[in-house]
Formats: structure tokens, C-alpha cells, sequence
């Protein structure tokens, strides 16, 4: 099988796709490149055999037309639309598509029921060579990292118990080629992160605090249920039980180096064992290999009943 070239098509703000296309360009047998939506050329896509474009977004309209563009210029191009589902905007024409969040794969069959495009979830996952843990710190200190979006619910952060040390990804954060090493110091400096969102996919900022080996506590949103155990998941409303189960929560971390070490410990054997690019890669690459070999793509990483485990291919 030759190696194939893909296209990765990173939102225009979208940070954690390009991470993300970084990441996947490391692990993968293929031949993996990226650029931000409005700097693509058609030329761009000279020799490319599979392209790959995550949205649909606030710039629907653009990447509309560059699919219209590639099926006249390059009609052997393979096209896979990466979808999260946190919107109801559909894609007009592609070959596959990819959900990344358990929690919306169901709306997103449901979308699609009556066009003919194969739909799978594949979650993305993190370069746990990179997002390594650091020295515990001596005392306990709770961070956050997020933008100040609605569903981000940072007025809640204000409520609770603990004072929370804030990274927010708002400004220059969106920028596709900024070094990671100031969201890899803030990680090394934080004993816990919340994360108080009434929706998300799958946050890599979650996936990043894990892969360092910190504790987490969330709202029970998005595929967050496939990452952490139940004991430090919140309900996502009402806002003060939200903010009265985490504050429960961070008491118990707080008063307790032990389990601090332990939580964090369990969160980066798992990161290793089921959702390091190491180990999601290779199913990845049988994607791209099946599309482009006009073969069926069937994947599961997950186990419905236990939701908890990467389990492969089914």
C-alpha cells in the first residue's frame, strides 16, 4: 500500500485541529500536512489523494466551496468531513464522515439518514510523549483553561470554594503555529482542573490535563463520560448543584495528597493505554486506507455498555 498524501483543512481559529494534524502527522504510516482554511489554495492540492476537512463551521460557506472546487479539479480526491455535531450545519458532499463525539453521533446518523454517506466515530486523541507529567506541587491549586464562551459557564468558577487559576485560550491563543509550552507550564503549575461547560465534544484540553497526570472534575457533557469515572463527573445543571458537587469534590482532593496522586496517576495510565496517538493512529490510518481503496470503513473505539475503554475495531 503506498503512502497516501492527505490534506487536513484546520478551522479558521482552530488551534486544536492543527495540534491535532501535528499530532496525527507524528504517529501516521501516511503523509499528513495542514493549513488553516483561508490560506488554502487549489494548488494546495496537487498530488493530494485524500482531504480532510473539520467543521462545518461559522465558515461553511468556504469550505462548500472548496469541496465544489476539488470534485471539478481533483475528481480522484477522497473527501472526509470531520464532524463534532454542536451545530446543525451539514456538509454538502464527501465520501465519509467522521463524528468525534460519542454524545453526538446519534444526531448526527439522524442528519444524514437520507443521504448516502457512511458515518463512524473516531475520536481524536493526544501526543502523550508531549503532555507529560511534572513535579507535584506542594500545595493544592485548581485551574481552568478555556475562552469565555456562553457555554464555557465561567461566572460559575467564580462560585466556588476554591480560588481557580485561570489560562484562557481568548487571546493570540487561536493562533495555529503557537508553542504549547505556556499550556504545558500552566498544567505543571495547576494540582486539578474543573471544567464547568454546559456542552462540549471532546475537550483536548481535558485530554491534555490527563496525559500530565492531573485529576480532573467536569460537568457530564460530551464524550467526557469515556474519559473520566463517574465519581468526578457533575451534573450539568442546576448551576448550584454544578458548583456544589465540584466544590464537594475538590474538598476531598484537597485534604488528600494521596488520592490527588492516585486520580491523576489512573487519568495518565489511561491516556496511555487507550487514548494516546500511539495506540488511535493506526485505526485512523485504516480509515484513510479503507477510503481510499473504495473499501467500507467499520469502526468502534469504544464499548457502549462499559463507555469507558477503547476497545478497537469491531
Amino acid at each position: 500500500m503506498k503512502k497516501l498524501n492527505i490534506f487536513f483543512v484546520v478551522d479558521v481559529e482552530g488551534w486544536a485541529y492543527a495540534y491535532n494534524a501535528q499530532e496525527q502527522a507524528k504517529y501516521s504510516t501516511h503523509h499528513i500536512t495542514y493549513k488553516p482554511l483561508l490560506e488554502i489554495t487549489m494548488d494546495d492540492l496537487k498530488g493530494i489523494d485524500i482531504l480532510y476537512i473539520h467543521g462545518p463551521d461559522i465558515w461553511k460557506p468556504i469550505s462548500d466551496e472548496l469541496i465544489a472546487k476539488t470534485r471539478v479539479m481533483y475528481p480522484n480526491i477522497k473527501i472526509i468531513g470531520v464532524y463534532s455535531c454542536e451545530n446543525e450545519l451539514m456538509y454538502p458532499d464527501v465520501d465519509l464522515i467522521i463524528c468525534i463525539s460519542s454524545n453526538f453521533y446519534s444526531r448526527c446518523c439522524e442528519m444524514y439518514k437520507d443521504y448516502n454517506i457512511p458515518i463512524i466515530f473516531m475520536p481524536k486523541g493526544i501526543d502523550d510523549e508531549v503532555f507529560i507529567p511534572g513535579e507535584i506541587n506542594s500545595s493544592f491549586i485548581v485551574g481552568w483553561i478555556g475562552r469565555n464562551a456562553e457555554v464555557k459557564r465561567t461566572h460559575l468558577l467564580d462560585k466556588l470554594k476554591f480560588s481557580i487559576k485561570r489560562h484562557s485560550n481568548h487571546f493570540g491563543f487561536f493562533n495555529h503555529n503557537r508553542s504549547r509550552t505556556p499550556t504545558i507550564d500552566f498544567l505543571h503549575s495547576i494540582s486539578c482542573l474543573v471544567l464547568t461547560s454546559s456542552s462540549e465534544a471532546l475537550p483536548r484540553t481535558v485530554l491534555e490535563a490527563m496525559s500530565s497526570g492531573l485529576p480532573v472534575i467536569s460537568t457530564r457533557v460530551g464524550s467526557l463520560p469515556l474519559l473520566l469515572e463517574d465519581k468526578w463527573l457533575v451534573p450539568v445543571n442546576p448551576e448550584d448543584v454544578v458548583v456544589n458537587e465540584i466544590n464537594n469534590r475538590l474538598s476531598l482532593l484537597s485534604t488528600s495528597p494521596k488520592l490527588c496522586k492516585e486520580v491523576g496517576e489512573r487519568n495518565r495510565n489511561f491516556i496511555e493505554k487507550n487514548w494516546s496517538w500511539k495506540k488511535l493512529m493506526p485505526y485512523w490510518d485504516l480509515i484513510f486506507t479503507s477510503l481510499y481503496r473504495n473499501h467500507n470503513v467499520s469502526i468502534k473505539i469504544y464499548d457502549k455498555k462499559k463507555r469507558k475503554e477503547v476497545i478497537g475495531i469491531s
